[in-house]
């Protein structure tokens, strides 16, 4: 009797996309079948992943399945939208972006910083951008931590990024850079 090869298909997020990832011990064979299907191989995931999608489900399930594989864990549905993946209102304003461009920040500090500060900004809500005061910056940090579970690294910059605000475009009107 052959024996069965087992494979693990979850529904993750890679590169701000909802993906099924397709986890198994080195196997050619199975490298193939992914390879077959259009899947790509993800260093930071360490797995194969394609585009989670009712077609590429259907794909997999057939491309699997005659291999008489088990799984082990069954096809999850895709992630319900969070505050991480829904598209929030843009309330940053433009000195803050331009600022970040005139200290030549890099376009992933760019990208991230905004992101974090558009998100603080949302978070405080119906507070204004000049209204808002420690105790508020004190509570989305809860809200990070409690809530979100971001990690410390990311709880870091999302304070950075309220801060680069607070030292560079809130005083930068007495500052020459």
């Amino acid at each position: 009797m052959i024996p069965k090869l087992s494979i693990s298909i979850k529904s993750i997020i890679h590169r701000d996309q909802a993906v099924l990832g397709m986890y198994f011990p080195y196997n050619p064979r199975l490298i193939q079948l992914c390879k077959q299907l259009g899947a790509n191989w993800s260093k930071t995931q360490r797995c194969w992943w394609i585009p989670d999608s009712p077609s590429n489900r259907d794909q997999i399930q057939a491309s699997f399945n005659n291999e008489n594989l088990v799984w082990s864990q069954s096809l999850i549905t895709k992630p319900k939208p969070t505050s991480t993946s829904s598209v929030l209102p843009d309330l940053i304003p433009e000195e803050y972006r331009n600022r970040l461009l005139r200290k030549r920040y890099s376009e992933s500090t760019y990208k991230t910083y905004c992101y974090l500060f558009n998100e603080f900004l949302n978070f405080i809500q119906p507070k204004k951008l000049n209204n808002f005061k420690e105790e508020d910056i004190r509570r989305y940090q809860d809200w990070l931590v409690s809530i979100k579970k971001v990690s410390l690294s990311t709880q870091n910059q999302a304070i950075n990024a309220i801060k680069f605000y607070l030292e560079k475009v809130e005083m930068g009107e007495f500052l020459l850079n």
